[in-house]
């Protein structure tokens, strides 16, 4: 009985990290002012598609719907894997592998489909700057691990953006 209290006490302790990542890893973008994201030349356009408007949030958000999944199951697999902790200096030392591991790669992959998918008829420049707040939370997840974990705000920008435009579920 001791032992089933334990278990459960641990994976209570996984899943409130869990949530504060995916609410994190849905947002998408750093807290980056209008003439920051004017300023980011390096963030290539995305490209005009044939889809509407309504087809193309349908196959986004199931898109971003797919990446939060992803990330839950990978951080339930990474913290069982390697025995993170819920706090404490343990899960300080796994902050930067789980980012750079897990979270990174299944994050990055959401943004290139999210690009390739293109955007709707004159709405090239809207999911431009969605993607490039995307690209920019994930940089300064990468750059600040243990911040990310604990929920730093580097992902607000593209979750205010992604509301706009309709993309819920590439937000918190």
């Amino acid at each position: 009985m001791a032992q089933t209290f334990l278990r459960n006490r641990k994976f209570l302790g996984v899943s409130v990290v869990l949530a504060v990542i995916v609410l994190v890893a849905g947002c998408g973008g750093g807290g980056g002012s209008e003439s920051a994201r004017d300023a980011d030349s390096s963030i290539p356009t995305v490209q005009a598609n044939s889809l509407s408007t309504k087809a193309f949030l349908k196959k986004a958000n199931a898109l971003c719907k797919e990446t939060k999944t992803r990330s839950q199951v990978g951080y339930v697999h990474y913290a069982e894997a390697n025995k993170v902790p819920s706090s404490g200096a343990g899960l300080s030392a796994k902050a930067a592998e789980f980012v750079t591991t897990v979270f990174t790669p299944i994050y990055q992959d959401q943004i290139d489909k999210l690009r390739a998918l293109g955007a709707p008829q004159g709405d090239e420049a809207k999911i431009t700057s969605i993607i490039g707040a995307m690209e920019r939370g994930l940089a300064q997840s990468k750059a600040h691990p243990l911040e990310f974990i604990r929920s730093a705000p580097f992902f607000n920008e593209a979750s205010k953006l992604s509301i706009a435009y309709g993309l819920a579920e590439c937000s918190a």
